[in-house]
């Protein structure tokens, strides 16, 4: 029997232009396949909005793509593949194989409705796996993550000082993303709804973002263009798929900080210790009220809180937005036990090689945007590293990580984590 081939190519393109860099993507990409690519994971950074729209950018990837190659990506922070590493760009991912089963899915109103766009994804990558038979199964999602609400009389940033603005301020937030959709991602409940529905499939869950402005982020699907929606791809196949996760982080204190107020499902959290969260998490870790300005992530990044699963796996989760005496995180968190975490530049390095196979054929991953701002110019230094045992592969920095491995049956978010995809 002849040997079917698998193939894997990573293409990348700087150009300023949308329609010339989406061209130029797909060109990269598949120019090394020697079959038409299954499937395209198509990526870029929210530059291109301004530089031609990303509707150009799609149809130039189409001017080179084979009508009916199913598409999915989305806006990310950044990427880092066997080129380099970039905050201005686009990169993708062409798969060339006959022994697999592809099957894309989307679902819209994420922040409004999480269960229901789940849903909605999950049914038709389902639906369309209905005849295969290969074991092996793998299931990506890009989710619509976080955007600044803009209240009247509030004005828009992530720090609200004074009790009477960020009381309301906090339920204003949980109102503007479920009927603005405008706010916190909830992703975490995408994942969750997802791994209901296929909990028998491995899945990564990616949050799409634009420059950490947290403006807007877009997904992509096949020739169109959304926002707030959950694109995702189903892979079967007769190939091993092992999904890899874990952060370089630690406790600082075993002391936990105990939530004792808590709005939005435990995505904001009012009291620790029954005073004010804020005043508690400064005094533990001995910053100054002045140190939480507009900069915020660049320094609550270094040291995040965290919580434990029920398998006792910790998550960290870096405090999004000051709320006067509360923070509201990115994603629920799923412990009233808070612990502050702490990582060395050395540790999170080793973190993100530690997820990667070198023997694999195929290694697609996501990492947290924070780790673009905690490593700094080291991340070349994780680039180079990679590049010396794998030919091609392909990282997206993203806003928010999760993973849902069927062996553990627990959905898991997570900030600052990496995930990674590798296939033998």
């Amino acid at each position: 029997m002849i040997e079917t081939k698998f193939e894997a190519s990573v293409g990348m393109s700087r150009k300023w232009d949308a329609r010339e860099a989406g061209r130029e993507v797909a060109e990269t990409a598949i120019k090394n396949l020697s079959e038409p690519p299954s499937f395209f994971l198509l990526f870029s950074t929210i530059h291109y909005e301004k530089y031609g729209g990303f509707q150009e950018f799609l149809n130039g990837v189409w001017d080179v793509l084979p009508n009916g190659t199913p598409l999915v990506g989305g806006t990310v922070v950044g990427f880092m593949n066997n080129y380099g590493c970039y905050t201005r760009g686009a990169s993708a991912l062409a798969v060339s194989y006959s022994n697999m089963d592809v099957s894309i899915g989307i679902g819209h109103n994420t922040k409004k409705n999480p269960n229901k766009a789940s849903e909605n994804c999950a049914r038709s990558i389902i639906k369309n796996f209905k005849d295969s038979n290969y074991k092996e199964s793998f299931v990506f999602q890009l989710v619509s993550g976080p955007t600044m609400p803009h209240f009247p009389g509030f004005g828009s940033g992530f720090i609200l000082k004074g009790k009477v603005r960020s009381s309301l301020a906090s339920k204003l937030i949980e109102v503007s993303t479920k009927r603005l959709q405008k706010g916190i991602g909830r992703e975490e409940e995408v994942l969750e709804k997802m791994s209901k529905s296929m909990e028998h499939t491995h899945i990564m869950s990616g949050s799409s973002s634009d420059d950490m402005k947290l403006s807007k982020n877009y997904q992509f699907f096949n020739r169109e263009i959304f926002n707030n929606s959950v694109v995702a791809i189903g892979l079967k196949s007769d190939r091993k798929m092992n999904l890899k996760y874990g952060h370089g982080f630690h406790k600082l204190f075993d002391q936990a900080l105990k939530v004792t107020e808590k709005a939005f499902g435990g995505k904001i959290i009012k009291k620790i210790n029954n005073v004010d969260a804020v005043n508690e998490f400064i005094k533990t870790i001995h910053w100054s009220e002045d140190m939480l300005d507009e900069r915020l992530h660049e320094k609550t990044f270094f040291f995040p809180l965290g919580f434990e699963y029920a398998d006792k796996t910790l998550s960290p989760a870096a405090i999004g937005a000051i709320l006067g005496g509360g923070f509201s995180f990115s994603f629920r968190t799923n412990s009233d036990n808070l612990f502050v975490l702490t990582a060395s530049g050395q540790s999170i390095v080793n973190a993100i090689d530690s997820c990667m196979d070198r023997d694999s054929i195929l290694t697609f991953g996501i990492s947290c945007c924070a780790n673009l701002v905690t490593l700094g110019d080291d991340i070349y230094r994780v680039q180079e590293q990679i590049q010396k045992y794998l030919k091609d592969f392909l990282v997206i920095f993203t806003l928010g990580e999760g993973v849902y491995l069927p062996s553990e049956r627990i959905p898991k978010f997570f900030n600052e984590t990496n995930i990674v995809l590798s296939i033998k």
